[in-house]
C-alpha cells in the first residue's frame, strides 16, 4: 500500500449540495457508438490498453481514465507468482508517496479490510462507512481520507495461471453518493480487467524475469515468523537475537525481493518457495 490534481471535479453551484453526477460515464459511453467516428475517450483508452508495449503505457493510460471516471487517485498491484517458478508483481499507483509509505511501514495491509475483501471476495466493493466496524479500522479510515483517500471502490481480479491482482480508485471527496459509484461499477470492472489483462501480457513477454533470489538462513527464519505473525519483538526473543538485529534482516529481505512492506515480502517469498524449507519449532 501503494497516489493528484482534482482538474475534473464537476461544478457545484454555490450553496448546492455537492454530488457526483459526472461520475456516471457509463451512461454517456453507452449514448456514443465507436462505430460512428472515433468512439468515446474511455474506449479508445481501453484499446490503447489492449496495444501497451511497456507498463509506462499501462500506468499512462490508467490515469487517463481514472480522470475520465472523476476518480483522484488510483492504486493496481498484481501478484504473479503462481506463472513462473519464481514471484513476479508489479504496482501502478498514483497515492500519495507519504500514504503509502506510512501504509508500509506499518503494515497496515494486514488489517485493512478493503485488503481482506480483495483478498477472499471476487465482488467489487464499495468503500461504504459500515466497512470500517472497529475502532482501529475507523481510525485507519480517518487517517487515509487525510491523504485525499475519501471516496472509492476496489475491484479484485483473476486472471491466467492464478495470476491475481486489486485496482482500487479514490476520490478526494467524501460525499460521493452510493448510486453514483454503483452506476460506475461496469466501466471500473472493465477498466480493472484491461489493466489486469496487459500487465500479465506484458510480464509473460518479459525476456528478463527475477531469478530466484537468495536469503540466508537466519533471513528465512525471520521471515518465517513473520508468516506465523509475530512481530520484530517476539522473534528476537524466539532466536535469540536483538530485535534491532531481526530489522535488520527484515530490511535485507524486503531489499532482496524489491518489496517495501513485511507482509508483501512474504507473499512473494511463498512464490520463490523461499518459505517452508527451514524448520520452526
Amino acid at each position: 500500500m501503494t497516489e493528484m490534481s482534482d482538474n475534473c471535479t464537476p461544478h457545484v453551484a454555490e450553496h448546492a449540495t455537492p454530488t457526483l453526477t459526472a461520475l456516471a460515464p457509463y451512461d454517456n459511453a453507452i449514448a456514443s457508438d465507436p462505430a460512428h467516428g472515433a468512439g468515446t475517450p474511455l474506449l479508445v483508452a481501453l484499446h490503447r490498453l489492449e496495444q501497451a508495449t511497456r507498463l509506462g503505457d499501462v500506468s499512462a493510460c490508467l490515469s487517463e481514465v481514472t480522470a475520465l471516471l472523476h476518480f483522484d487517485y488510483f492504486y493496481y498491484h498484481g501478484e504473479f507468482g503462481r506463472m513462473f517458478t519464481h514471484g513476479v508483481s508489479h504496482t501502478l499507483s498514483n497515492y500519495p508517496a507519504e500514504w503509502q509509505r506510512l501504509y508500509e511501514q506499518n503494515d497496515y495491509g494486514v488489517r485493512d479490510p478493503i485488503r481482506r475483501h480483495a483478498c477472499n471476495r471476487l465482488t467489487p466493493l464499495i468503500w461504504h462507512k459500515t466497512l470500517f466496524r472497529t475502532p482501529w479500522e475507523r481510525a485507519f479510515r480517518d487517517e487515509r481520507a487525510g491523504f485525499g483517500l475519501k471516496s472509492g471502490l476496489t475491484f479484485p481480479v483473476f486472471g491466467p495461471s492464478g495470476a491475481s491482482g486489486t485496482l482500487s480508485l479514490a476520490a478526494n471527496r467524501p460525499d460521493v453518493p452510493a448510486a453514483a459509484l454503483r452506476r460506475t461499477i461496469p466501466w471500473g470492472a472493465t477498466l480493472a480487467a484491461h489493466v489486469h489483462d496487459a500487465v500479465h501480457r506484458l510480464v509473460v513477454q518479459s525476456a528478463d524475469a527475477p531469478t530466484r533470489p537468495m536469503l540466508t538462513k537466519r533471513e528465512r527464519e525471520c521471515l518465517g515468523w513473520v508468516a506465523a505473525g509475530k512481530t520484530s519483538w517476539e522473534i528476537g526473543r524466539i532466536l535469540m537475537i536483538s530485535e534491532h538485529g531481526v530489522i535488520h534482516h527484515l530490511r535485507n529481505i524486503m531489499r532482496k525481493l524489491n518489496v517495501t512492506s513485511r507482509h508483501r515480502a512474504v507473499h512473494v517469498a511463498s512464490a520463490y518457495g523461499l518459505i517452508g524449507d527451514t524448520e520452526m519449532p
